[in-house]
């Protein structure tokens, strides 16, 4: 999953924050200073996606995700209304 695109979209509309980035070369991904509160980690902004997972983060904590078939789409969906 080299150079994949990533999407951190606030689930709270009072976020205004959007982040995004690319996966490095070994599909490695870190988004730095995030403002706390619940997220949706998608692949796709538009069109069927590879992942769509709620993610919540707190006040200076470090979440690890790996991102696998396993919890894909067809196997997790946290945003099956999306």
């Amino acid at each position: 999953m080299a150079r994949l695109q990533l999407f951190l979209v606030p689930e709270n509309q009072d976020l205004k924050e959007r982040y995004h980035l690319r996966t490095d070369e070994e599909g490695n991904f870190k988004f730095p200073d995030v403002v706390p509160g619940p997220y949706k980690l998608t692949n796709r902004v538009a069109g069927r996606p590879t992942w769509r997972l709620r993610v919540d983060l707190k006040g200076s904590e470090v979440k690890v995700l790996e991102l696998t078939p396993a919890n894909g789409v067809d196997s997790q969906d946290d945003f099956p209304e999306s």
